[in-house]
């Protein structure tokens, strides 16, 4: 089954057991090389392997894509035929060191490309990428997607608008190997450093950046991490560095 997701989802579900590793996936080869890459490349070229009755479905959210404000516009594409095992993304919002904070995490299914994320955790579903930056605008709009579109591969991006300093914007790719990673107003983040990243923008106009270690978590991991980060020295200092907004 396809899923097409080009509209904000919030997905919260529950499991087990807490973790703080960095990813140490195999990026097997199996799954995804150079010749399976060029396959996939041929089958999105191919329009005899294209979903046409999925893809007539898309295009009238052209002109609704054009207006959604993101890092990267979005346009209907045709694609083969494929099964995802689902994604999806759920709001962040915090207080820590006496700032208000946003932010946004994103979800994979276990399935098909997804395998690596199981790697170090069990259960259905992993957060593989989790965002949070200082906010001073309480009613800023959040746009975000995570989207199916190149499975076996996933993509998820959005724009967190949390201060008058301007915006965050933000992009994290999952790879089927098992590689991953997000770009966070132009800087490159390896996911396999870990799959947290902190944003503070500054008085002064500019931008300073946290990686924390944690892997890929379950939902309830994630639920566990929210309620002890506040308590964790790194984080607060972070927050509370002098100049912060």
């Amino acid at each position: 089954m396809n899923k097409f997701l080009y509209a904000p989802l919030f997905l919260f579900a529950a499991c087990s057991g807490t973790q703080s590793i960095s990813d140490s996936s195999s990026h097997s080869p199996e799954i995804w090389n150079p010749q399976i890459a060029r396959a996939q490349a041929d089958r999105y070229e191919d329009s005899t392997q294209w979903n046409q009755a999925q893809f007539q479905q898309e295009l009238p959210l052209a002109e609704f894509l054009r207006a959604y404000d993101l890092p990267l516009q979005l346009s209907p594409f045709p694609t083969p035929e494929y099964d995802s095992p689902g994604n999806g993304n759920a709001e962040l919002s915090l207080t820590i060191s006496g700032k208000k904070l946003t932010g946004q995490t994103i979800t994979l299914a276990k399935g098909t490309g997804t395998e690596s994320l199981f790697e170090t955790i069990e259960g259905d579903e992993a957060h593989y990428f989790t965002i949070l930056a200082i906010s001073d605008e309480s009613d800023a709009e959040q746009p975000v997607v995570a989207s199916s579109r190149n499975h076996p591969n996933y993509l998820a991006q959005g724009s967190l608008n949390p201060t008058s300093k301007g915006r965050v914007d933000w992009v994290a790719v999952q790879m089927a190997d098992g590689h991953s990673i997000a770009v966070v107003n132009g800087r490159i983040f390896d996911l396999s450093a870990g799959r947290i990243v902190l944003v503070a923008q500054k008085q002064d106009g500019s931008i300073r950046f946290r990686q924390l270690p944690e892997g890929a978590m379950t939902p309830t991991q994630m639920t566990d991490w929210q309620a002890t980060i506040s308590q964790e020295t790194e984080v607060i200092s972070f927050f509370g560095e002098s100049g912060n907004l």
